[in-house]
């Protein structure tokens, strides 16, 4: 699957990112010698926030992805196709939750440090500033419940999020297919993690 950066300067054909089988129905997307089962059904706009690399000279980003979407002609699901960054139901990438949790965990960053760190939105609510960023404990309790990162080893429910945060950017780095700083290879490894 594509990433973000290749995915929005040439968005890819009807046919390089079909899938090769119906998620619903199971039923092979072009079987031999039969008609095409999943066909194009247009595209949407699919928002995505967060910096597009983790170096701290580049300043976070509101980006907008063609998503392709699909149409199974057994069971008349509709599937979605997008850059293997995007997670379903979160507005930011897997990239910037991986970048977030390091610098949590790892660098030892403030929750108002991360958020300013990936966040467009340079207005801070009472809830923000008082408690620290909401979107970061919502992600580390998403990883703990298995929802995000779901490849990755659940921790410990009696774990600290700052725990659950720090052993998930480890294994997020183990991933990376390179070595370097933290924040890169959390960042790389991320985006590889399902």
């Amino acid at each position: 699957m594509l990433d973000v950066k290749r995915w929005c300067a040439r968005p890819p054909s009807v046919e390089e990112v079909r899938p090769p089988r119906c998620p619903v129905c199971e039923a092979a997307s072009r079987p031999v010698g039969g008609p095409i089962v999943l066909h194009g059904h247009g595209h949407r706009l699919r928002g995505l926030r967060g910096p597009p690399d983790p170096a701290q000279e580049t300043p976070p980003c509101d980006l907008d992805v063609l998503a392709r979407r699909y149409r199974c002609r057994r069971c008349a699901a509709v599937i979605v196709v997008v850059p293997r960054e995007v997670l379903p139901r979160r507005h930011y990438g897997a990239s910037s939750v991986g970048l977030a949790l390091a610098l949590f965990a790892l660098l030892g960053q403030s929750t108002a440090a991360v958020r300013a760190r990936l966040s467009t939105w340079r207005i801070v609510g009472d809830a923000a500033v008082a408690g620290g960023w909401i979107t970061l404990r919502r992600w580390i309790d998403a990883v703990r419940r298995g929802e995000l990162f779901g490849s990755l080893l659940r921790p410990p429910d009696a774990w600290s999020r700052r725990q659950v945060a720090e052993s998930t950017a480890l294994r997020l780095m183990d991933l990376a297919p390179f070595e370097g700083a933290v924040e890169f290879r959390a960042f790389a490894g991320a985006a590889l993690a399902r």
